[in-house]
């Protein structure tokens, strides 16, 4: 439970950086990182930088969500796997081995 939120909260965090960086909202780009970044590359590059690095956090937490889901219909799979066999313990091991 904890995973689909930390997901959705990035999922959520790169959508924000993504429209406050293309907006050009003050409030994103008086903040003393990207200040930094826009003295050093110029506004249009900090712009363009910013948004990639939303559409990166926006796939990678799209991509643990489909992960995420697509596990625990493998787990399920796997545990009825392991119910239909029959699985022999040690002492029945030893038993077949004596006897044989």
């Amino acid at each position: 439970m904890t995973w689909f939120f930390l997901l959705f909260l990035a999922l959520a965090m790169g959508i924000l950086i993504l429209f406050a960086s293309q907006n050009d909202w003050d409030w994103y780009w008086n903040n003393y990182k990207q200040r930094r970044m826009v003295n050093l590359f110029g506004k249009k590059f900090a712009r363009i930088i910013s948004s990639f690095f939303g559409v990166v956090i926006v796939f990678f937490s799209i991509l643990g969500l489909t992960e995420t889901f697509n596990s625990k219909f493998e787990i399920r799979d796997n545990s009825r796997k392991l119910n239909q066999k029959k699985i022999k313990t040690r002492d029945e091991i030893l038993k077949i081995k004596s006897i044989g």
